[in-house]
């Protein structure tokens, strides 16, 4: 069965956790949400033991998944497992792991493949295998703009927040598509003295002007109009108030860089690059289209490894401190 990650909720709750989950797509706030019910689900089937593994491009992480659901405990815990990949397609080797996982009998063991890259999905051979098992798809595409706007009006209506039309539209406006940052900014309302009453723009844009001194987009503008003191000081504010928005902060330099690096590639393809990329926000396109014109080549490829070497710490795949690396980052580019 196939659901968009926005349904994922209501689905479990009316059929409960099947065997086998896939969750992909390139909504991180949704992804996550979806994971984090997935994860609440199995604690309330009794899954109460939680494991994670890593799969790259090697046999033997496979054979590590298979071993724990082909030759479990006798006196083991139901458990949950997650499988985290970063692969855009799955290779002949993974996917025919896949296949035979999908065709034990998992009764004690609940198996949710987390791979956010994949794509062309439903035209692989291995995809067509598993819509025939106990098997569920969700999906975390990227929001369209009235996408975006109904996911913000049910958001504020679930966290009681009462904004008029024209506050509701500055908020929108100021998010461009993001909603990790709108979530963030939902939940810093609820926190507000000023949440009481209806919210009206003038309220709106004082508390938005705030917020925009911290978090991931204050990150972001200060490193692609090339602040790194900037960058350097909101990490540290970041770090120090909320140190699991890394994942988002990482997801979006990943994203970014892909970018600069495509532009740099084809300056002619800007819409296309965009729209590959659902960016589709004006002050989003034009804080890439300034960066790729004053950043060099190497650096745009410098940002790419930083991205990669943070994701790998985040993961536990390497030692170090994702937030002290980042940081480091900034000060050596603002001393060049």
């Amino acid at each position: 069965m196939s659901i968009s990650a926005t349904q994922l909720s209501a689905h479990l709750h009316k059929k409960g956790l099947p065997a086998l989950t896939l969750l992909y797509g390139e909504e991180p706030q949704l992804l996550q949400e979806a994971l984090d019910a997935i994860r609440q689900q199995a604690l309330k089937a009794d899954f109460s033991e939680r494991k994670r593994l890593d799969v790259g491009r090697s046999a033997a992480d496979w054979q590590e998944l298979l071993n724990e659901v082909e030759t479990p405990s006798l006196f083991a815990p139901r458990s949950l497992i997650e499988v985290h990949g970063e692969q855009k397609s799955l290779d002949k080797q993974a996917a025919a792991h896949v296949q035979k996982i999908a065709g034990l009998h998992l009764n004690n063991v609940r198996i949710v493949l987390y791979f956010p890259r994949l794509e062309k999905v439903s035209q692989a051979a291995w995809y067509k295998h598993l819509a025939k098992q106990d098997f569920l798809e969700v999906r975390g595409y990227a929001l369209n703009e009235e996408e975006f706007a109904a996911q913000i009006e049910q958001r504020l209506h679930r966290s009681q927040l009462h904004l008029d039309a024209a506050a509701k539209a500055l908020f929108i406006d100021f998010h461009e598509g993001n909603l990790a940052a709108a979530q963030q900014s939902i939940a810093r309302l609820c926190h507000s003295p000023a949440r009481e009453g209806l919210l009206e723009e003038a309220d709106i844009a004082r508390l938005l002007d705030d917020f925009s001194h911290f978090g991931v987009n204050a990150f972001r503008e200060s490193l692609l109009g090339g602040d790194w003191l900037g960058a350097y000081r909101s990490a540290e504010k970041i770090a120090q108030s909320s140190k699991n928005e890394i994942t988002l902060l990482v997801w979006q330099l990943a994203r970014d860089a892909n970018v600069l690096l495509e532009l740099h590639h084809a300056p002619q393809s800007k819409e296309e690059i965009f729209k590959r990329a659902r960016l589709f926000y004006p002050r989003q396109q034009a804080a890439l289209r300034q960066a790729a014109q004053h950043f060099p080549i190497s650096l745009v490829l410098s940002l790419n490894q930083l991205a990669a070497k943070l994701d790998r710490i985040n993961k536990g795949v390497e030692r170090g401190d994702a937030w002290l690396t980042l940081r480091q980052y900034c000060l050596l580019r603002q001393r060049r």
